[in-house]
């Protein structure tokens, strides 16, 4: 993968060596015996795929992947608040409420003029966030650290329904 820092949304196509066409031809040349088409294969894949992530956002599953590529699971914590010297609060690592910030600046001209921008609170996690998280730390791959995981938008929309909604009751590992 390509170091794709400072471009657009929507430029961070992932780039890979082998499709789901090339897993088919494979499986079509390796077995033959095993006669099913090849949209066939796609649905099972994308079934397989969902149950996956499903089962790794409402049942915190730790996914293992095959051959000892890493894990896949859902990481739970707590920001760290950061107050600066001078007592002002530090925002390097805190998330811009855009629909707050122009509700604000809509209303208060002052406040758009200065630039105030409110910041994510978390209150209905108790100030937890979550992410997507992978890790191949016993991983036996040569070239591991070239292994990345980057969530589907979907999969971080659904993450974050799930997670707002009240009949979220499930918990994940920090």
């Amino acid at each position: 993968m390509s170091n794709n820092r400072g471009k657009k949304r929507g430029s961070r196509a992932v780039t890979v060596d082998y499709k789901r066409e090339d897993i088919f031809k494979f499986l079509n040349q390796e077995y033959p015996e095993i006669d099913i088409p090849s949209y066939q294969h796609g649905r099972i894949l994308n079934h397989f795929n969902s149950a996956i992530s499903k089962a790794i956002m409402q049942e915190a599953y730790e996914f293992l992947m095959p051959d000892k590529i890493g894990n896949l699971r859902i990481l739970k914590y707590k920001p760290v608040i950061k107050i600066r010297e001078d007592g002002s609060l530090d925002t390097s690592n805190m998330s811009v409420d855009w629909h707050k910030t122009n509700t604000l600046w809509d209303e208060n001209s002052e406040a758009k003029k200065n630039k105030q921008l409110v910041y994510f609170t978390n209150e209905h996690s108790e100030g937890y966030q979550y992410k997507w998280y992978f890790t191949n730390y016993r991983s036996n791959c040569v070239n591991k650290t070239a292994y990345c995981f980057i969530p589907s938008r979907s999969n971080k929309r659904e993450l974050g329904r799930l997670i707002k909604s009240e009949e979220f009751t499930g918990d994940f590992y920090m």
